[in-house]
């Protein structure tokens, strides 16, 4: 898998200790900076959770969403 075409090094996942219908799953927590990314796996599909905080004018804001579900055949994904 590949995050702007750069390699997510394996000891970045940490596999989820329970198969779901005996398959393996694992996720990894990857800080980014602002702005579009690219998530990229050739070999699997794949679901992204993005998520994020700061502290604003108005307070702290915050957004999540998931993106990449019901993918069933690679592809790239942008993440804005």
């Amino acid at each position: 898998m590949t995050l702007d075409g750069n390699i997510i090094p394996t000891a970045e996942f940490r596999k989820i200790p329970t198969k779901i219908n005996g398959i393996e799953y694992a996720y990894a927590q990857l800080k980014v900076s602002e702005g579009a990314h690219v998530l990229y796996s050739e070999k699997a599909p794949f679901v992204a959770h993005v998520y994020g905080f700061a502290n604003a004018n108005m307070g702290i804001i915050s957004y999540s969403y998931s993106a990449g579900r019901n993918i069933l055949h690679p592809a790239w994904m942008l993440i804005n």
